[in-house]
């Protein structure tokens, strides 16, 4: 009977500076849950990121690069962020996180990608909670 080596999965988690880790006091998401889960993380949080620039920076197609077994995509925070008075994001969030996923797929049509949306908004955000769900909408 062969052993044979056990392949570790690459997990991708791509997003802004939540991903990245600021929210946290601990390792960043992406890190705890590949931790539990005994998974390589490639952390690729990018503070400040809005979905446009990762879709004009061509982000999905250098996803794509890494050859990953799993993304994860949690971007919205800074297009809500850029209308601070109401929080709702622009028309063209959903387009652009799609682009950014189209370009996954076109490199590996099979990685499986979870689009994560933000979570609620604290007190201090609350008014932004149609925001959120107009941004749901769009991805």
């Amino acid at each position: 009977l062969e052993v044979l080596p056990m392949t570790v999965l690459r997990y991708v988690a791509y997003g802004d500076s939540i991903t990245h880790g600021f929210c946290g006091a601990d390792d960043s998401y992406p890190e705890q849950i590949a931790e539990l889960n005994e998974w390589e993380p490639i952390n690729l949080g990018i503070q400040g990121l809005p979905a446009s620039f990762g879709a004009q920076w061509r982000h999905g197609e250098a996803i794509a690069q890494l050859h990953p077994d799993l993304v994860t995509i949690m971007i919205g925070v800074n297009d809500c962020f850029s209308h601070p008075d109401d929080g709702r994001p622009g028309p063209s969030v959903g387009t652009n996180v799609g682009e950014i996923v189209d370009g996954i797929r076109a490199a590996e049509p099979e990685v499986p990608i979870a689009v994560v949306t933000p979570i609620r908004p604290v007190l201090l955000y609350s008014h932004w909670r149609a925001g959120i769900e107009e941004l749901r909408e769009q991805i």
